[in-house]
């Protein structure tokens, strides 16, 4: 007998041996009518791009005479004006310096071969020519260089200067925070000071070579020259901008054209919108919206919603798993805080516990436990949820209106903060300093800074600033005994006006000084001592302290405190 045909129905298959779910069915529909919304899109971009190529070739071969036209004016003959632009350019250049296109053409040819800056410091010498609030004009005085002697006569002069410095400060690494203490450092970057630091022995030949070709070039391209060209170069540049004017007139003519062009293809493409074809396009999508919007509120999506959290479990079962198996195989491993192996991670979660420190994390409410010593809470570090750190800069323009509002010397908190955490807000030490400004706990309890308080950002520098503030106050305004109090601890400054300083305040007090204001200033000899005690401190006992006795420069009848407000301009 023939077989007895088989009246179940069975679920039609999604070509991977599973049956097909609401899902498979609506997203091939789907697809569909995407595939048909799509090819009507193409061909409207097709007749759109072949009357737009059209329109480019006609635009792109009229406009190109015209910029043949004005290209032929400006140029002039054999090229002319572009050589006048070239010999106005350059003559503009120099008397914006107020120095001879032959200066500034033998500054080129000399230094600009040697040194990367070359070009900044010519620019920066002529800017403190004649404005002594410049930032500079203190500093090349220091020198012995005098601004008011121009840009061209100060570039050898200066460079000279500078390799000498260079070759005082020779490694010990800070000739570059003693350029910036002399505030020269926006004229001199690193790479400009290494490459005058090679250069040294050679800067008398150059120097020489600089006047002899400043005159030579000056003597073959008078001043009167050069205006005869920058008046030929604007008479070509008129003609230029008549011709393009009377082509801009002429093509003008083609705006009624183009308008009704446009017009008409904003008619074609409403009507296609809103007739027969675009009705039928829109309402293949609003069906395939509706199709969606039934499945998510459908039986059917619940039950996909399920199958998809039940696989999961399986894969976080599958992970729980696999770290039970390394805890137990592996040696050294340790689930449990601090080496407890009683702990688990669940545990440790309950009672919201760090399971790499095992300490509190405030990983849920935030907050601090109820403890006996009152800086311990301070120990813990920053919470595990913490804002991701901003940009450094930030961080430099808040330093920044610290320093104003407490009128604090320039450089210093900014210099102070870089030196201490990098500008890192989680930054902690070895010995518990913690955040920007590295306070130890009981410091920053002294300032009002809460445990949470010490990682944000606008607070520790503002407890930073009103401690410099009052350490400026305790010693009268002087910034060496400032800092190595912050850094060293009253034991780092001693009686008689004298510094007690291990190793490591002595680095510190080099590397700052010379970026505050007046740091140096207080105390002309501060940096040769220091100098002195680094190379003795290198090879003594950790421990060991050199004792540096400062001296003032300050004028009778005055005080440090007030020579610090007549100098500096807070920052």
């Amino acid at each position: 007998p023939a077989p007895i045909p088989n009246t179940d129905s069975k679920p039609e298959k999604n070509g991977k041996g599973k049956p097909e779910t609401e899902f498979d069915k609506f997203l091939k529909k789907l697809n569909k009518d995407a595939q048909t919304t799509l090819k009507t899109f193409g061909l409207i971009n097709r007749t759109l791009t072949t009357t737009t190529s059209a329109l480019t070739g006609l635009f792109t071969s009229t406009l190109s005479w015209g910029t043949k036209l004005i290209a032929l004016t400006v140029g002039g003959p054999l090229g002319f004006g572009l050589l006048a632009r070239q010999a106005t350019s350059q003559y503009r250049s120099s008397q914006a310096l107020n120095i001879t296109t032959g200066q500034m053409q033998a500054a080129k040819n000399v230094y600009g071969s040697r040194f990367d800056g070359a070009g900044s410091i010519l620019q920066n010498l002529a800017a403190a020519q004649n404005d002594p609030q410049n930032p500079a004009y203190a500093g090349l005085l220091s020198l012995g260089v005098n601004p008011q002697d121009g840009a061209a006569q100060n570039m050898p002069k200066f460079l000279t200067r500078v390799s000498e410095l260079l070759k005082q400060y020779k490694k010990t690494g800070v000739s570059q925070s003693v350029l910036n203490g002399y505030g020269l450092g926006g004229i001199v970057d690193v790479a400009t000071a290494n490459q005058i630091a090679a250069n040294s022995g050679q800067l008398p030949f150059l120097n020489q070579q600089y006047s002899e070709q400043s005159k030579r070039l000056d003597s073959s391209l008078s001043a009167g020259t050069q205006a005869g060209l920058q008046q030929t170069y604007g008479n070509l540049s008129n003609n230029a901008d008549q011709i393009g004017n009377t082509f801009l007139t002429a093509i003008s003519r083609l705006n009624g054209p183009i308008t009704q062009l446009s017009d008409s293809l904003t008619k074609s493409i409403q009507g296609f919108i809103n007739g027969r074809n675009g009705k039928a396009l829109f309402d293949s999508v609003a069906r395939g919206l509706e199709k969606l919007a039934g499945w998510l509120g459908s039986d059917d999506f619940q039950a996909d919603l399920q199958t998809f959290a039940d696989c999961v479990k399986v894969v976080v079962k599958a992970l729980g798993d696999a770290i039970k198996w390394i805890a137990g195989n592996v040696p050294g491993v340790n689930l449990g805080p601090a080496g407890d192996s009683k702990s688990t991670w669940r545990e440790n979660l309950k009672n919201d516990v760090n399971p790499y420190s095992g300490k509190k994390s405030y990983f849920f409410d935030g907050t601090h436990p109820k403890i006996d010593d009152p800086l311990a809470a301070y120990k813990n570090g920053p919470p595990v949820m913490h804002a991701s750190a901003l940009p450094k800069w930030q961080y430099m323009k808040m330093a920044g209106n610290v320093s104003q509002k407490y009128n604090l010397p320039g450089g210093l908190l900014n210099t102070l903060v870089g030196t201490e955490s990098s500008w890192n807000p989680y930054a902690q030490s070895g010995s518990g300093a913690m955040g920007l400004g590295q306070m130890i706990p009981e410091t920053a309890k002294a300032y009002g800074l809460s445990p949470d308080d010490v990682w944000k950002p606008e607070k520790s520098l503002d407890a930073s600033g009103r401690y410099l503030k009052d350490n400026l106050k305790r010693y009268n305004g002087d910034i060496a005994k400032t800092l190595a109090q912050y850094n060293g601890g009253n034991v780092a400054v001693g009686k008689n006006n004298s510094l007690n300083l291990k190793k490591e305040t002595v680095d510190y007090l080099l590397k700052i000084l010379p970026q505050a204001q007046g740091g140096v200033e207080q105390h002309p000899e501060i940096m040769n001592q220091l100098l002195a005690a680094h190379d003795r401190l290198a090879t003594s006992p950790k421990d060991a302290r050199a004792t540096i006795q400062l001296d003032i420069n300050q004028m009778p009848g005055s005080d440090i405190s007030a020579q610090v407000k007549g100098n500096y301009v807070p920052r």
